[in-house]
């Protein structure tokens, strides 16, 4: 792929353009909003800005897929609930909210936790979504500690827990 700096005329700033060549094999990531009547693909090919928007009706995507894939590409799509749906992505809420609630109660020296302590101690003069707000902000903390701990990055100690 080559790059290429333009100065245009008419233009204000320098602009870089890209001449793409065209290279089957090529990956493409697909972010979808999907809506019951139309649906709106971007697309960004190999590590190139994203295209602009695309509008389709349902029956239109998965014909489109199929001749991207057809055409040699790797086709990668994820949409608002990321790549697995929005009934797992509610009940995956759930369950980081209801970790959270623990971690209030048996680990309240965990960071996250105590930033938000007196909102979310029992008894605390917080309305209902203050705390809402709280315990999901602590729950998706807890998401992200809880993966550097998976994946080595951190240790327990380092994170705040205690095992």
């Amino acid at each position: 792929m080559n790059k290429t700096i333009v100065h245009h005329e008419r233009a204000t700033s320098l602009e870089v353009t890209v001449k793409k060549v065209e290279v089957s094999n090529s990956v493409i990531k697909l972010g979808l909003d999907i809506h019951f009547q139309v649906y709106v693909a971007v697309a960004q090919y190999d590590h190139t800005l994203p295209k602009a928007p695309r509008r389709m009706e349902p029956k239109e995507f998965v014909p489109w897929v199929e001749s991207l894939l057809r055409a040699g590409h790797t086709v990668h799509v994820v949409y608002e609930a990321c790549g697995f749906g929005f009934g797992l992505y509610r009940q995956l809420r759930a369950a980081l909210v209801e970790c959270a609630w623990r971690m209030v109660r048996f680990q309240p020296q965990y960071p996250p936790v105590k930033k938000r302590l007196s909102v979310l101690a029992k008894g605390s003069w917080a309305t209902g979504a203050q705390r809402k707000k709280a315990i999901v902000a602590v729950a998706r903390q807890l998401a992200v500690d809880l993966w550097r701990l998976h994946t080595g990055r951190c240790t327990a100690d380092q994170l705040g827990f205690r095992l």
